[in-house]
């Protein structure tokens, strides 16, 4: 559950309702938000923290990194070359 609510966070970044250098809103609003406990939203938290794409500031709240836009962008060329590559292979013709 916690990999959805991840996603979800990725997504408000993606599309710029929160962007870099940009507080979240605390985990209990988070909580209410998607419908998960708050320890869902912290497992995400911290999830998106390892891959650099939060951060926390001890008392004062998570915050979207500099860098995150581009961590983004860079996992979905990633993934769209590697779809990219599937469907090639399987749209190559029948040679007899």
């Amino acid at each position: 559950l916690y990999e959805e609510v991840a996603i979800l966070i990725q997504d408000r970044i993606r599309t710029e309702r929160w962007q870099a250098g940009e507080k979240l809103p605390p985990e209990a609003e988070l909580a209410t938000q998607f419908d998960v406990s708050r320890s869902t939203v912290r497992e995400a938290v911290r999830s998106l923290q390892s891959a650099g794409i939060l951060r926390s500031k001890g008392g004062s709240g998570t915050y979207v990194t500099e860098s995150a836009p581009m961590i983004l962008l860079t996992r979905e060329l990633a993934g769209y070359a590697e779809y990219k590559q599937r469907v090639k292979y399987r749209l190559l013709p029948f040679v007899w």
